[in-house]
């Protein structure tokens, strides 16, 4: 194995990682803020989840290490390394994030808190438009669904 061969490793899976931040962890975090009236910023995210990011990091830098064992117990591994770092570093990441993830818990929480709130003035409704009426009814507001 060469030098370039872990490097390239390396750059694969740091770029599956940050593909899968900013193409599926993010995204879904934004609309989940969006459905909870809540603004999405960075820097909340960053203090809540960033170390998910290190360990992931850390967890490539661990398949890093052992890697000469893999290849050594299967050598046609080799073809295909770069992939499999790609793989674990987009996959790895969205898994962490799913399971120890706390800013998705913090929103999930916030929508909880106000949907009971909502079915505590509306009385419990099941579709959207008798949840309007309903709490039109009740507030004497015209509610809106939020607009995408």
């Amino acid at each position: 194995m060469t030098h370039t061969l872990y490097w390239f490793c390396v750059l694969m899976y740091i770029m599956g990682n940050a593909l899968c931040l900013f193409w599926i962890t993010i995204p879904a975090l934004k609309e989940k803020c969006r459905i909870a009236n809540k603004t999405f910023t960075w820097k909340e995210w960053w203090g809540c989840d960033r170390h998910l990011v290190y360990g992931n990091l850390i967890f490539g830098a661990a398949l890093v290490v052992g890697l000469d064992e893999i290849v050594n117990w299967k050598p046609a591994a080799i073809y295909y390394l770069k992939w499999v770092f790609f793989l674990v570093g987009a996959f790895g990441t969205q898994i962490a994030q799913e399971k120890w993830g706390q800013f998705k818990k913090v929103i999930s929480k916030l929508i909880d808190v106000k949907t009971n709130l909502a079915d505590s003035i509306t009385g419990g409704t099941t579709t959207v438009q008798e949840t309007i009426e309903k709490a039109k009814e009740t507030t004497g507001m015209d509610i809106n669904v939020t607009p995408k």
